[in-house]
Formats: structure tokens, C-alpha cells, sequence
């Protein structure tokens, strides 16, 4: 019986270290993504340091959002609906931080930034 006991400590053991292990996994691949998206705008938009701390803010709150979209029960095509709300928003507050010309900049390149923004999202949001 003390075995037995002794057994199933090690395996709740072991599965709450391989559990804490990919939390911090999923959190660093998350804030490498957010990195790269920030450098790669700050870089496209000439950001200057303010900007690039509003920007990376910006990005952060909308790569949660996706993320916890993900995580809901909803449909696939509720989903997109309010991804497409929460671009919206994200675009709005872009918009409040950028100048005129970085905002047409940011526009003009609206399919390169969704596709690599597609590519840093985890695979389940794309």
C-alpha cells in the first residue's frame, strides 16, 4: 500500500513539474513573440522610445486578448468577429500614439504586419 502511495507521489510530482516547465515555456515563447513584433515596428516605424513603450503596451493587451479568445468555447466564426473588434481597437489606439505619416506607413503594410503577427500568435489563433 505504501508503494503504491509512494508511486503516485512521484507521478503527481513529476506531471506538476512537467505542468510548470510548459507554463514557462508558453510564457517565454509568448514574450519572444511580443519582442520580436515590438522590434520589428519599432524598426518599420522609426518609434521613438515613448512610442516604442505605448506600442509595446498596445501589442500586449492585443496578444492576450487573442490568446484568451482562443481559449474560449466559441464558434470559429465568433472567434474571427472578435479578433476583428479587438484590431479595431488595437488600431485605434495605434492611431492616438503614431504620427499621421507612421499610421499611413503602418496602413500600407497592414497584409505584412497581419502575416507576421499570424506567425507569432500561437498556432491554435491562426
Amino acid at each position: 500500500m505504501t508503494k503504491k502511495i509512494t508511486a503516485l507521489k512521484s507521478i503527481l510530482a513529476a506531471a506538476a513539474l512537467l505542468f510548470m516547465f510548459t507554463t514557462t515555456t508558453v510564457a517565454a515563447q509568448d514574450k519572444d513573440a511580443l519582442a520580436t513584433l515590438n522590434n520589428y515596428m519599432k524598426e518599420q516605424l522609426s518609434l521613438n522610445e515613448s512610442q516604442s513603450a505605448k506600442i509595446n503596451e498596445i501589442n500586449r493587451a492585443f496578444m492576450q486578448k487573442a490568446k484568451d479568445n482562443e481559449k474560449t468555447s466559441l464558434s470559429k466564426l465568433d472567434k474571427a468577429k472578435k479578433i476583428k473588434l479587438y484590431e479595431e481597437e488595437r488600431d485605434k489606439k495605434l492611431q492616438s500614439v503614431l504620427t499621421k505619416d507612421q499610421y499611413k506607413t503602418f496602413i500600407a503594410n497592414r497584409a505584412e504586419n497581419t502575416k507576421r503577427l499570424k506567425e507569432l500568435l500561437p498556432e491554435k489563433t491562426k
